[in-house]
């Protein structure tokens, strides 16, 4: 029987608990190990894994821009989890991919490697509290001074622009 071990990679930042697990090891020899469900559901209805993979693409696409920037890519993370064109999890929104392109960007170049500072939580934790900074059906955003390699995402109907984004239909 094979059993994959996890590792909760644990880090605080002034005074709260954030955690990532991470696949280490296969041991082939070992037959059991009890399950431990360390994320544990917070009262509406999150996780901190939810929280953390939102702030982790919310860092890894707007770290320098604002706060309600960083709100709405988030918002628009929540909005496709509800959405039923794309996954039912924050984990598998963020790491979807078309063919062979990334929905987000930094999963492709790296970018999501970057660890969330405070304000990327705090920005992430509103959104999963139930703050909303843009409508339901808003599913798409890009940097309009950034070239893209396909011109499908600039054909899509600009909601608004907040910050260095703009937020489509």
């Amino acid at each position: 029987m094979l059993i994959i071990i996890i590792i909760f990679v644990v880090f605080i930042n002034q005074s709260k608990l954030y955690t990532n697990k991470l696949v280490i090891a296969e041991y082939p020899q070992i037959t059991y190990i009890s399950h431990l469900e360390y994320a544990t559901h917070i009262e509406n209805g999150y996780t901190e894994e939810d929280l953390y993979w939102l702030s982790k693409i919310v860092m890894a696409e707007t770290f320098y821009d604002t706060d309600e920037g960083q709100q709405a890519v988030a918002n628009v993370v929540l909005n496709r989890v509800s959405s039923s064109g794309f996954p039912d999890s924050i984990y598998e929104v963020v790491w979807q991919k078309t063919g062979e392109t990334w929905q987000f960007s930094p999963c492709g170049d790296g970018g999501i490697h970057r660890e969330p500072d405070e304000r990327a939580f705090e920005n992430a934790k509103v959104i999963l509290e139930g703050k909303r900074v843009l409508p339901e059906d808003i599913l798409f955003f890009y940097m309009p001074t950034k070239s893209n390699k396909s011109n499908w995402i600039r054909s899509r109907k600009v909601y608004k622009k907040i910050g260095v984004h703009n937020f489509c239909y």
